[in-house]
């Protein structure tokens, strides 16, 4: 979820493909009236387009390259199979930020005038290629390695959004996700200040103990004759609890000696919960429609019930 915090931004020009038009009240004023534009604005706003996208992976593979990688050695390219590493909660994460980066670049260049159906195309591939230029720079490290397995995520990431638009014409199943900050015994601090930081978004972004990814079904767009109502979801999720490694709770502390917590269980979760679209109710305020587009983002707080080690239990906030 390296790209995680970035793409955020990109968000703020997502689009409502089902009505095969740009959310243009929450646009400024020059990004609006896409229909309209003559083929010399269409050509300086594919410029535009380009330009922005490219340079939005070109600083983010120079901040990346600074902040991420500068206090790890280098290597010559390698792949690293980490398919098992996380109880694969990571590779949610690649999903979830890969759909929304296509979702949001689509946009983009639905308003620099190409039309729906390849401004999709572009923006699956533009956010393919924006988070394969992450592997390619875990490739050259030596603390990470190029991942296939992250790279098939980022693949059903922008192949999800793409399918949906393009058979569907709207997005009928959205990756979302919650987080909860995990509370962790006063002996295993240091080992957790190590891997998930100690602030609040290197915790969000780091601790796969806190996080849940879902995949949130829209009911009404199913049975769109039914009486169902068009903002709610039924959101099936996955979560993990117990790692304190990649692979095992094993690893070494301050002074280089072993330390082992077999005791603790990896273990993973899973949700069933309803759900809202944010996106379905209508409003005229220019700000509520940018502010349910983000809170899209996110599952909402609900009753659920999880399932973990073949246990059933009922929550009152499933997250």
């Amino acid at each position: 979820m390296k790209g995680a915090l970035i793409f955020l931004l990109l968000l703020y020009w997502n689009s409502n493909f089902s009505q095969d038009t740009l959310i243009r009240s929450n646009l400024p004023p020059v990004l609006r009236n896409t229909k309209t534009l003559s083929a010399k604005q269409k050509q300086t706003r594919q410029i535009l387009a380009t330009s922005f996208q490219s340079g939005l992976i070109t600083s983010s593979l120079l901040i990346l390259n600074k902040y991420w990688y500068a206090d790890f050695p280098k290597q010559p390219i390698a792949s690293f199979n980490d398919s098992k590493e996380w109880l694969q909660i990571d590779k949610f994460g690649h999903v979830f930020s890969t759909y929304f980066e296509a979702r949001a670049s689509a946009a983009i260049w639905k308003w620099a005038g190409v039309d729906s159906r390849k401004s999709v195309v572009l923006g699956g591939l533009s956010a393919f290629a924006y988070q394969t230029s992450f592997e390619i720079l875990d490739g050259y490290s030596a603390e990470y390695g190029f991942s296939w397995a992250d790279m098939a995520a980022n693949t059903f990431g922008a192949g999800i959004f793409m399918a949906q638009e393009l058979f569907w014409n709207e997005q009928r199943i959205q990756p979302k996700i919650s987080y909860s900050r995990q509370h962790y015994a006063p002996d295993l601090l240091p080992r957790i200040h190590q891997l998930y930081g100690k602030i609040g978004t290197e915790r969000f972004l780091k601790d796969y103990n806190g996080q849940t990814h879902w995949l949130s079904f829209n009911l009404h767009s199913f049975a769109k004759k039914s009486t169902i109502p068009k903002w709610l979801n039924i959101a099936v999720g996955i979560g993990a609890d117990g790692m304190l490694g990649g692979f095992e709770n094993k690893w070494k502390d301050a002074n280089n000696l072993p330390v082992t917590r077999y005791d603790i269980p990896r273990k993973r979760q899973f949700y069933l919960a309803p759900d809202l679209d944010f996106t379905k109710i209508k409003t005229t305020k220019k700000g509520v429609k940018i502010l349910f587009h983000l809170l899209n983002l996110v599952k909402f707080p609900a009753p659920g019930v999880e399932l973990t080690g073949g246990k059933l239990k009922v929550k009152m906030i499933a997250y």
